[in-house]
């Protein structure tokens, strides 16, 4: 089962259909008043993951509300960006189904 957001119960790395490939990235950064007190999301990913056409990246610094964890603050963007994209450029669905392997333990 792919990971889930527990908050917004949405699997932002599948989108139905289409195969997506992507990462995401949390980040601790020097701030101006502590070594490490700034916070850098991302998440980043390209679709069709069989033939990319989209390569979409969603850099998020220093978040300031529901957490800094790039799956739970930049994972929505990418979501959204990534299906209103795919559907106004007219992409058809590869017919990806989301791999039933399990990516967390009990």
């Amino acid at each position: 089962m792919p990971a889930i957001d527990a908050e917004g119960d949405q699997p932002w790395g599948i989108i139905p259909g289409y195969a997506i490939a992507a990462k995401t990235g949390t980040s601790q950064e020097a701030g101006p008043k502590c070594a490490l007190c700034a916070y850098g999301a991302s998440y980043i990913g390209m679709a069709p993951g069989n033939d990319p056409q989209l390569v979409i990246a969603v850099n998020v610094q220093n978040p300031r509300r529901g957490g800094y964890y790039g799956d739970v603050v930049a994972g929505p963007v990418f979501y959204q960006v990534a299906k209103d994209a795919l559907a106004t450029l007219d992409i058809t669905p590869d017919g990806a189904v989301p791999a039933k392997v399990r990516l967390t333990a009990p």
